[in-house]
């Protein structure tokens, strides 16, 4: 409340302002012309405008029926609908939006006009609307029940409506106020004239005071009776559209002549006078609609040149006169006899009695660039300028510049000491002592940090800091000290002692605290708007305040509360040492662009954790609406999520916290409102968002979305057990057909060996034992390809299936030479080019094999199954005691009798032993040197050198015709 009465009582201040932000359609309103202002249960902003509904989060205005075909005009009032939704009363009906479904309510559907002003909702569940053409209910049953000037009302056309705790309505018309009580209406005298005003407004006051806005003033009506108030309240105008109020018991009145506001009010209440917001800001001259406030305690202005928010009615604007002296504010002093002195960019203001003068030429400045002020002790003035430092007392005037002993010209800063000596920061000259005995002069040779000298402060003690452009200093008496160890930066721009004796250091990097030795930095991390620390200050509650040229904060005993800014996006830009606390407590602020007044007492009101809302979901840059299912298949999994926090005393400084649950497991802070996620595996996740002010506040409660990415039907439970029993299926097929062929072959053994001659069944013995032998070979190598399958369906069903259709083209190929004991090349290097394949997904890149064999030779004659089962050995035998990469080389040539020389070998490691003790019964070796002697070919034969092993064998001369 401290605030209020620094702006009706102080005299001394030529010209201080509100500040507002404005909202124009350059912002994104639909229409300039601005009627109503609501907010909702989720804390959104509505604003009513001439041509549409706009709803605002901060950041963008938003016409929820802008792609709709249905349209409305002159947006009048909001109601809650009581179902999450809203009522609109506009001039084409009553419209209601819930879940961005609309319905439009008109004089078809039971209203006694289209033409709606208030819409108001009862907990019985029955709705009044008033209209221009009598007042209109509707039941919870849905029956309709219309009321006129027959049934008692003053005028049919009813502007306003409030609803009283007993049920009855306050209802302003055209022809004055009247209590309605559901049947009857009770006509309320405001000016006893025979022609009552038109009520515009209505609003029942913390105190249960009836404000009534008119045509012809402002009324207020309560227990004690009728009060009336006009010109001599310093009235704007009679004529009141709006009536609000503040969260200090203030009154403010919107007109067409601009707002006014009163003195905060107490009960039983003092006849209240008003003041104009302001003599040049358009809303001291506009017409004002409605003023209205929100959760944070903002005040919102709709009037018919745009929309208007005052966020911190504790921040005044000081204007000055336009001179030269109009310009960035550099140094701020209130001098013993309450005048405010103000130095610029431009000269020196003198602020007496309202009266603002520039006294450069009186004072007949050396420079025109007032970099700092210093009231001492006798109340003589310093002035630090460009060209040296100024005193005046009375008749005394001092220059000390260069002539006169400074090493520079350019006086940065001031600092009195306990005798009444002055010290001089300046720019390029270090640090300067004056007193009557003249002036001392300290440089970095005395061992201060620097010479370019930013800020100076004396603590409780008497010791006197120095902060330069490369750290800290400390004199004492005589003993000048550095201070560099720990601070943020080594600039320091700024200093502050406080009374619980901290120094406060201000720096280029951040801001650190200084106690009994000990230091405390702080960052952007701790709620800082910019590390760049241009100024500080402490305030009478012993806080710490800090300029930046991001803003001011000011710290709450854990972190930095963030000031709210001056307009929607520029924020309070402090000047180099531009801090100054006043007598009274109250601290000004130097800035580019002039100076603000701010009152500490009245920073922390309406503090209130942030709401917050997820706005959108899009899946590969395409946004889902509400009824899309979060259920997404593999190949969708880039999703991004929209959010906003609601916070309209400073939405740029709001910060979220986000975490994916299933894909992080920390919070991710950070200042956007969308995160996108990428490259999502399959799987169920959950998504939080939470949003912080700028006084640090979190949300109550986090915005939660849910969704799952479905995995590729390679990867379900159910294809993998259906390749897995495929492949089951497969090899015990292919087992039970093996076992038929050998009962087969068996049997004709026996029967051959019956039927024909010793030599004939000698012979047909040996081919039979020749097709045993490979039909032994067959299951064995697809056996151990298809256990390598089933290994592979669980860890990699994509290569999984790979494999298996290898094996289909293997097993086609083995079908058809099952009955043959001679084949062609060809059609055994295309059976060892299968496997080969098959096994390079198993072993990926450590297998590696060539096949040569020239073209000719392919159509040569060969024992079927012979090659196979040695590269299977090849490779088998080869990984067997390695993990190095493993070569296959199959080489055919013809030799000098014609035969076919053919060689298989790998770089395994040695063997101990001959061939002979590795041919073991069953094995492929074995089985191999089996066949080639039942076949009469010369015998399979090993060689180890070079590092490889080398199986080699000949077949026949010059062959015979496979086609048998």
């Amino acid at each position: 409340m401290k605030y209020f009465w620094l702006l009706w009582l102080l005299p001394t201040l030529h010209a201080q302002e509100l500040v507002f932000r404005a909202y124009t359609p350059e912002q994104g309103m639909s229409h300039t012309t601005v009627l109503c202002s609501y907010q909702d249960a989720q804390g959104y902003m509505w604003f009513g405008t001439y041509e549409a509904a706009n709803r605002f989060d901060g950041h963008r205005f938003v016409d929820p029926l802008a792609e709709s075909e249905r349209k409305v005009s002159r947006v009048r009032r909001f109601t809650d609908d009581g179902h999450g939704g809203l009522w609109l009363a506009t001039h084409d009906g009553a419209l209601r939006l819930n879940d961005g479904k609309t319905e439009l309510w008109t004089s078809a559907h039971g209203l006694p006009d289209d033409s709606v002003y208030e819409i108001v909702r009862t907990e019985s569940g029955a709705i009044w609307f008033a209209t221009r053409r009598g007042l209109g209910r509707q039941d919870p049953d849905g029956a309709w029940h219309h009321f006129s000037e027959a049934d008692g009302l003053p005028a049919e056309h009813i502007q306003r409506m409030i609803l009283n705790r007993d049920g009855t309505l306050w209802l302003g018309t055209a022809k004055g106020l009247c209590l309605f009580d559901g049947s009857q209406a009770e006509p309320i005298a405001l000016t006893g004239l025979d022609e009552e005003p038109f009520v515009y407004s209505l609003l029942v006051d913390g105190y249960d005071r009836l404000w009534i806005g008119s045509d012809q003033g402002l009324f207020s009506l309560d227990d004690r009776g009728l009060l009336a108030y006009g010109a001599e309240h310093r009235m704007p105008s009679p004529v009141v559209y709006g009536i609000g109020e503040d969260d200090q018991g203030a009154i403010w009145i919107g007109t067409d002549r601009g707002a006014a506001y009163s003195q905060p009010l107490q009960d039983p209440a003092p006849v209240p006078r008003f003041r104009l917001v302001s003599d040049t800001h358009v809303l001291g001259q506009t017409t004002v609609y409605n003023i209205d406030r929100d959760r944070e305690g903002t005040l919102w202005f709709a009037t018919c040149l745009g929309l208007f928010q005052l966020v911190d009615r504790a921040v005044l604007a000081v204007n000055f006169p336009r001179n030269r002296s109009d310009g960035a504010i550099q140094s701020i002093l209130e001098d013993d006899s309450g005048r405010f002195w103000f130095g610029t960019d431009r000269g020196l203001i003198r602020m007496e009695n309202g009266q603002a003068d520039d006294m450069a030429d009186a004072f007949g400045l050396p420079d025109f660039f007032v970099n700092a002020l210093l009231e001492t002790r006798d109340r003589g003035l310093w002035i630090g300028t460009r060209k040296g430092a100024l005193y005046l007392n009375e008749d005394r005037r001092i220059l000390l510049d260069r002539e006169k002993g400074l090493r520079d010209d350019y006086v940065m800063c001031f600092s009195e000491d306990e005798a009444g000596g002055t010290w001089l920061g300046t720019l390029r000259g270090g640090l300067h002592h004056y007193d009557e005995d003249g002036i001392m002069q300290i440089s970095v040779d005395h061992g201060l940090s620097a010479e370019r000298v930013y800020a100076l402060t004396t603590d409780e003690t008497g010791t006197l800091w120095v902060g330069t452009d490369h750290g800290l200093s400390q004199v004492s008496g005589e003993r000048v000290v550095s201070v560099l160890r720990d601070l943020p930066g080594k600039e320091v721009l700024s200093l502050a002692s406080d009374r619980k004796s901290t120094l406060w250091i201000g720096t280029n990097r951040g801001l650190a605290a200084m106690k009994n030795g000990q230091l405390r930095v702080f960052t952007r991390a701790d709620g800082l708007p910019d590390e760049t620390c241009r100024s500080l200050a402490v305030d009478e509650f012993d806080r710490i305040w800090v300029g930046t040229s991001r803003g001011l904060s000011y710290f709450n005993g854990s972190r930095f509360n963030a000031l709210h800014a001056v307009s929607a996006t520029d924020p309070i830009e402090s000047t180099l040492g531009g801090f100054f606390r006043d007598r009274s407590g109250n601290l000004w602020v130097g800035h580019h662009q002039g100076a603000v007044f701010l009152s500490p007492a009245d920073i922390d009101a309406a503090v209130i954790p942030p709401p917050v809302h997820l706005t959108g979901v899009s899946v590969l840059g395409y946004p889902l609406d509400g009824s899309d299912d979060l259920t997404l298949t593999y190949n969708r999994n880039q999703v991004t999520f929209s959010f906003v926090g609601l916070a309209f005393r400073a939405p740029n400084q709001v910060r979220y916290r986000t975490m994916l649950e299933g894909h992080q497991s920390e919070w991710h802070e950070h200042h956007t409102r969308q995160v996108m996620y990428t490259g999502l595996d399959p799987g169920k996740y959950r998504f939080r968002v939470a949003a912080r002010n700028g006084q640090g506040l979190w949300s109550a409660e986090e915005a939660v979305a849910t969704f799952e990415i479905l995995p590729p039907f390679w990867r379900t439970f159910w294809f993998q057990a259906l390749v897995v029993a495929f492949g089951l299926a497969l090899l015990l097929a292919y087992l039970r057909h093996m076992r038929g062929l050998n009962r087969l072959l068996v049997h004709e053994k026996e029967q051959l060996s019956v039927q024909v001659a010793r030599e004939q069944a000698a012979t047909l013995h040996r081919e039979a034992e020749i097709k045993l032998l490979h039909s032994q070979m067959n299951p064995h190598f697809l056996q151990n390809t298809l256990a390598s399958n089933i290994y592979y369906m669980r860890s990699s069903p994509g290569k999984a299936e790979q494999m298996l259709l290898r094996l289909a083209g293997l097993f086609r190929n083995t079908m058809r030479a099952k009955s043959h004991v001679w084949g062609t090349v060809a059609e055994e290097l295309q059976i060892i080019e299968g496997y080969l394949d098959i096994q390079q997904y198993r072993y990926n890149e450590r297998l590696a094999y060539r096949i040569d064999c020239p073209d000719p030779l392919r159509r040569r004659a060969i024992p079927t199954f012979v090659l196979q089962p040695l590269v299977e050995n090849a490779v088998g035998h080869g990984f067997r005691d390695t993990m190095e990469t493993l070569t296959v080389e199959v080489v055919i040539r013809e030799s000098a009798a014609g035969s076919l020389a053919i060689s298989v070998s790998n770089n395994g490691e040695p063997w101990e032993g001959s061939l002979d003790d590795h041919l073991r019964p069953g094995h492929a070796l074995d089985n191999i040197a089996k066949r080639l002697n039942l076949l009469d070919q010369a015998p399979l034969a090993h060689v180890y050198r070079d590092g490889r092993h080398h199986f080699s064998f000949t077949v026949g001369g010059d062959g015979e015709n496979a086609a048998h």
